[in-house]
């Protein structure tokens, strides 16, 4: 994962020349709360 003012983005770190996938700062937030919650 990477970041940057207002985005991540991650990747597979098995194929470091992959795609990206590119989220809002805000969406990675709520997903990582989400997940240390145990709701997902």
């Amino acid at each position: 994962m990477a970041t940057a003012p207002g985005a991540a983005f991650v990747r597979d770190s098995k194929d470091r020349s992959g795609p990206v996938l590119a989220v809002s700062a805000a969406d990675w937030s709520a997903f990582v709360t989400d997940i240390k919650s145990g709701r997902i």
